[in-house]
C-alpha cells in the first residue's frame, strides 16, 4: 500500500513538474521577440477574423500577461482609414491568447480616433466592423476576443456626410471618455458591445455629450439602443434588422 502511495505521488509530482515546464517555456516564448511577433499576429488574426476591415498593429509590447499596443488602425473594405488608436494596454492569459481566445481582463484605451464617412454606400464604420458569417466548417476555429472592461480616453469623433440635408456636412466631438465591453468572433457569436461616454461638441454647436450605446449582430440580424443626450437635446433610439441593413423601432 505505501509503494503505490509512493508511485502515485511520483507521478503527480512528475505530472505538476511537467505542467510547471510548459507553462514556463511557453512564458518564455512569449515574451521573446518571436513570441511577441507570434502574439500580435494571433492579435491582428483574431481581429481581422470578425471584421472584413483591415487591421494593422504598428508596435507591441509583451511583458507578462500585460501587452501594450501602439498606432493600431481600422480600415475599411476600401482601404480608407476608418479609426486609429495612439496607445491600448490589455490584461489577458497568454495560454488562451496562443490558441486564440483573447479573453481580455481589463484595458486602456487612451487617444482613439474615428473618422466617419457617410455616403451611397452607407456609414463606413458599419461596413468596417460588419461581422462575416461563419460557415459551419470554420465556426469552431474563429479567434475570439472578449473585453470585460475597456476605460477611454481622449477620444475625438468626426463624422463628414453630403448626402443627407436634414445633418449638418461636419459633426465634431472631442475630449470623449468613458467605459465599455465587447465581444466578437468565436462561431456565429458574431458581436455584442456596451459603450457609456461623455464629451464635448465642438462642431457644427458647442456642448456636453453623454451617450449610451449596446449594440449586436449576429449572421441573420444586428440591432442597435442609443440613449443620448447632445448639447442639451434628449434622444433615445432603437433600430433592429437582417441582413445587414437597420430599421428604426
Amino acid at each position: 500500500m505505501n509503494r503505490r502511495l509512493k508511485s502515485l505521488g511520483k507521478t503527480v509530482l512528475i505530472a505538476i513538474g511537467l505542467a510547471l515546464l510548459v507553462t514556463v517555456a511557453l512564458y518564455l516564448y512569449a515574451t521573446s521577440p518571436a513570441g511577441e511577433r507570434y502574439v500580435r499576429g494571433r492579435v491582428v488574426q483574431a481581429v481581422n477574423a470578425a471584421l472584413p476591415g483591415d487591421v494593422a498593429v504598428g508596435a507591441l509590447d509583451l511583458s507578462g500577461s500585460h501587452v501594450v499596443l501602439t498606432d493600431v488602425v481600422l480600415r475599411d473594405p476600401e482601404g480608407e482609414i476608418v479609426a486609429r488608436i495612439a496607445r491600448v494596454e490589455a490584461t489577458f492569459d497568454l495560454l488562451d491568447a496562443a490558441q486564440g481566445r483573447f479573453d481580455v481582463r481589463s484595458a486602456r484605451v487612451t487617444q482613439p480616433e474615428v473618422y466617419l464617412r457617410l455616403d451611397e454606400r452607407g456609414l463606413n464604420l458599419i461596413r468596417a466592423v460588419k461581422a462575416q458569417a461563419s460557415n459551419s466548417q470554420g465556426a469552431a476555429t474563429t479567434p475570439s476576443i472578449r473585453i470585460r472592461e475597456a476605460t477611454i480616453e481622449g477620444g475625438r469623433v468626426e463624422l463628414v456626410q453630403h448626402i443627407r440635408g436634414d445633418l449638418a456636412e461636419e459633426i465634431r466631438a472631442e475630449t470623449i471618455s468613458g467605459r465599455g465591453e465587447l465581444a466578437l468572433g468565436g462561431g456565429r457569436r458574431g458581436m455584442e458591445g456596451a459603450v457609456s461616454l461623455t464629451g464635448r461638441f465642438t462642431a457644427p454647436m458647442e456642448g456636453p455629450l453623454s451617450i449610451d450605446l449596446r449594440a449586436h449582430q449576429t449572421a441573420t440580424e444586428r440591432g442597435v439602443e442609443v440613449k443620448a443626450s447632445l448639447a442639451g437635446a434628449r434622444v433615445d433610439a432603437t433600430a433592429r434588422g437582417a441582413g445587414g441593413e437597420l430599421e428604426e423601432v
